[in-house]
């Protein structure tokens, strides 16, 4: 293990409102990717999304940041 790496840590988010057909998950998971975030995204019967990130927390951090300032027609829980 790296002297400086920071433990992994994750975070489960779940997306409501607009989020089936514009094109959420894909954009999630590159940003997601280019944050070195590891994880899955999908859809749920009720027609959310869930996601599950790993990683740094500080990237988690700004992850979360970056979702529930760039939300549409979505709520982050």
């Amino acid at each position: 293990m790296l002297k400086n790496q920071e433990k992994m840590e994750e975070i489960e988010i779940k997306i409501q409102g607009r989020v089936q057909g514009v094109n959420l998950r894909s954009v999630i998971k590159n940003k997601a990717e280019a944050m070195q975030l590891t994880g899955f995204i999908l859809n749920n019967a009720d027609g959310s999304v869930s996601i599950l990130a790993q990683g740094e927390k500080k990237n988690l951090e700004e992850f979360l940041s970056y979702l529930n300032s760039s939300p549409g027609f979505s709520k982050i829980e």
